[in-house]
Formats: C-alpha cells, structure tokens, sequence
C-alpha cells in the first residue's frame, strides 16, 4: 500500500516537474528569439551608423 501510495505520488511530481519543465523550455526559447530580434535590429542600427564613416575613411584612404 504505501509502494502504491510513493508510486502515485512520484508519477505526480514527474508529471508536475515535466509541466514546468516544458513551461521553463518556452520560456527560454521566446526570451532568446527575442534576445536574438534585439540582436539583430541593434547590429543593423549600428552598421547603418557606421556606415558613412567607414566610407569617408575609405575614399580617403583611396585619395
């Protein structure tokens, strides 16, 4: 009886660990899509300013 009763209960807590398992995975994948969304817009906001500069340095350099 009291197998049964540690069975039942552990089948819970596997069940309850797996539930936040899969919430915590979620979690983790939309906070990095999204880390890598700001990413991606800061990196292209940084080549567009920097971008002007690099070729002014580049004509002069072919002056």
């Amino acid at each position: 009886m009291l197998k049964y009763i540690f069975n039942y209960n552990s089948m819970i807590f596997k069940n309850i660990c797996n539930k936040w398992r899969s919430v915590i995975m979620t979690f983790e994948r939309t906070l990095t899509t999204q880390w890598i969304e700001e990413y991606n817009l800061a990196k292209k906001m940084y080549l567009i300013n920097s971008k002007p500069k690099s070729s002014t340095i580049k004509h002069h350099s072919q002056d």
